[in-house]
């Protein structure tokens, strides 16, 4: 079961290892649940998989944490 917290905490996990934070399209695995890649992770979101509710992407969850890391 996945919260868009997670996904925040290991995107900005990711951010610090890699520089840059995921994308959707990515086979990366995700930062503290190797079990997924970052395209799984999209997926989920847009279809409303493993505990998360559908509709939005990766990108658009991350939208706001590249704001504030732009910052």
């Amino acid at each position: 079961r996945l919260t868009e917290e997670d996904v925040l905490e290991s995107a900005t996990e990711h951010y610090r290892r890699h520089g840059k934070l995921p994308h959707g399209e990515s086979n990366e695995r995700v930062p503290n649940f190797p079990f997924l890649t970052w395209r799984n992770v999209n997926t989920a979101l847009v279809q409303g998989k493993h505990g998360l509710k559908p509709g939005r992407s990766l990108a658009a969850l991350l939208k706001p944490l590249r704001v504030q890391l732009s910052a």
